[in-house]
């Protein structure tokens, strides 16, 4: 049944709504513009404010609904009087609604929340282009800083290369001169283990600043994954981590497979020593938009955004000085562009993290999912 009509307002109290719906109107823009906060929290804050500009506040509430969340201020517990959607960018997500005792409601209250709909519509699109460019310039900065790190670590692997050659040839030529105690023999070989895993550093370095050649070849990311889980199952075994892997259709490639799977055991091992008292990790593959999609998801401690912003630098790490080199993420940065990829990470403190490698699909795996 349709709610009565609205009492007529009186000039009087036309003109008082009139002011009420300004300053509501210019709160809220004040609100979005000066709020860093995501869309979401800033639009928490939308129904007191637009309640506090209603005829009679007390009487009456006011819900926000977008994008399936909801925020009240007020009983909302009757249907609603009168519904004003928010159609952001042509789609509809979500809308405004007043609720209370019709007896309450002026026309006037009516027209507000539509007047309200249509400006929180426009700075709800504002706002997500301003996050979204915020994002996009905070990646090209981060993409340059890369590169320039990345020309860099490739230089100085390339000069080390060669003086790292003379001391592991040298030593392996001493070790071999017949007569040498056994106490120098032991010696030499530290030297020489020290040696490979300098020359194991270097590689990782020439993988983060791409001048490692690609072997590209049809991968299917489902062996991918699981070369990756038979890697890493013991060590999740070991600190009690639990290993999920799901693979959704057959997403295919164009590849270096030892490199992938290389990237995904980084990442896997990453997250298992981010669960030091266990946890799930999840290893999953899938086709999406055109592109094929690996995730590593795990639920251990999570990263705060300082730590967020520096973890693909080379060297950089939280473990403490014996806890690794630092090269890892560093190295899935190097081998995820140096195949026209993109990796995302998304984390929160205390509740884990996700990194996806997002791959082109293969031109046949493309037409495939399309048909």
């Amino acid at each position: 049944m349709p709610p009565s009509p609205s009492y007529a307002c009186t000039p009087a109290q036309e003109l008082a709504a009139a002011h009420r719906a300004l300053a509501c109107l210019h709160a809220l823009t004040l609100h979005f513009l000066d709020s860093e906060a995501e869309v979401s929290a800033v639009v928490a804050q939308v129904p007191p404010m637009v309640r506090e500009a209603l005829s009679h506040p007390q009487a009456l509430a006011v819900a926000v609904r977008l994008d399936g969340q909801t925020w009240t201020a007020g009983d909302m517990s009757e249907d609603a009087l009168h519904i004003a959607p928010l159609v952001v960018q042509g789609v509809r997500r979500g809308s405004l609604r007043l609720g209370g005792e019709e007896r309450w409601v002026l026309e006037e209250d009516r027209r507000l929340l539509d007047q309200v709909a249509l400006q929180l519509s426009s700075l709800i699109a504002k706002k997500e282009a301003q996050t979204a460019r915020r994002k996009l310039e905070a990646q090209v900065r981060r993409a340059d800083r890369l590169a320039k790190v990345g020309q860099l670590a490739a230089g100085l692997g390339h000069e080390l290369n060669e003086p790292l050659a003379n001391i592991l040839g040298f030593a392996q030529l001493a070790a071999a001169t017949p007569g040498v105690p056994e106490s120098v023999r032991r010696d030499l070989a530290r030297i020489e283990a020290a040696a490979m895993q300098c020359r194991e550093i270097i590689k990782k370095l020439l993988v983060f600043g791409r001048q490692m050649p690609l072997q590209r070849q049809r991968v299917d990311l489902a062996d991918v994954i699981g070369q990756a889980r038979d890697l890493v199952a013991a060590s999740a075994e070991r600190h009690g981590v639990l290993l999920e892997v799901t693979v959704d259709g057959a997403p295919v490639v164009q590849a270096d497979a030892g490199q992938l799977v290389q990237a995904v055991v980084n990442l896997a091992v990453n997250a298992i020593h981010a669960m030091p008292t266990g946890g799930v990790l999840r290893l999953a593959a899938y086709a999406e938009a055109g592109n094929a999609v690996v995730a590593v998801e795990d639920s251990g401690m999570g990263m705060s955004p300082e730590v967020l912003r520096q973890i693909f630098h080379p060297f950089f790490t939280t473990k403490g000085p014996d806890g690794g080199t630092g090269l890892g993420l560093a190295v899935v940065h190097g081998i995820v562009s140096a195949h026209g990829g993109a990796l995302d990470v998304q984390s929160t403190p205390n509740e884990g993290s996700r990194f996806e490698i997002v791959l082109p699909l293969w031109e046949d795996s493309a037409s495939e999912e399309s048909a």
